[in-house]
């Protein structure tokens, strides 16, 4: 950012891509997440740095997309079919995103309409994370089932452990 500031203009946007991976804490994502998370630092960090310049540091932290790239996790067409209808059911909206959807949020970053929005994420994830959320902390009796690894979710089933399945925190 050091680097880049001397090249940007007064008012500009930086728009750093997140992830939910940052705070879910998925099985076997532990490096994405972990990268993850240091943009999310970046992004509050970095609104600071600039100070009188106006430039504003935010990021964009899709959830499930609808991308050539999600099929390829899959060995083939009907197991990317499947994973896809799997991340679909943990979308409150019912549905993955779409690319343009992503686009749109970034636009709006990059816009004067976004000019007091700065050191902040903006979620596209259809409510995703914050559902995981919600669900990671209620009781088992009141649908606090954690997705399980089969979703296709890779987050654990640990809530009728006691445990929530995100960050070490109890059920």
């Amino acid at each position: 950012m050091q680097k880049a500031l001397p090249l940007l203009n007064d008012g500009a946007s930086v728009i750093l891509t997140g992830s939910t991976a940052a705070t879910v804490g998925s099985e076997a994502f532990g490096v994405c997440g972990a990268s993850k998370a240091a943009v999310r630092s970046f992004a509050r960090t970095w609104a600071n740095e600039p100070k009188g310049r106006g430039i504003r540091v935010s990021a964009v932290v899709p959830g499930p997309i609808e991308t050539p790239g999600l099929n390829g996790l899959a060995p083939d067409d009907e197991q990317a079919a499947d994973l896809r209808d799997q991340l679909a059911g943990t979308v409150p909206l019912g549905r993955m995103g779409r690319p343009k959807e992503v686009a749109s949020a970034a636009l709006f970053l990059a816009t004067a309409e976004s000019s007091f929005v700065t050191g902040t994420e903006i979620y596209v994830d259809g409510g995703a994370d914050q559902a995981w959320e919600v669900r990671a902390r209620q009781p088992a009796a009141f649908g606090g089932r954690a997705p399980s690894p089969a979703t296709g979710t890779g987050r654990r089933d640990t809530v009728a452990s006691g445990r929530s399945g995100r960050r070490g925190d109890d059920a």
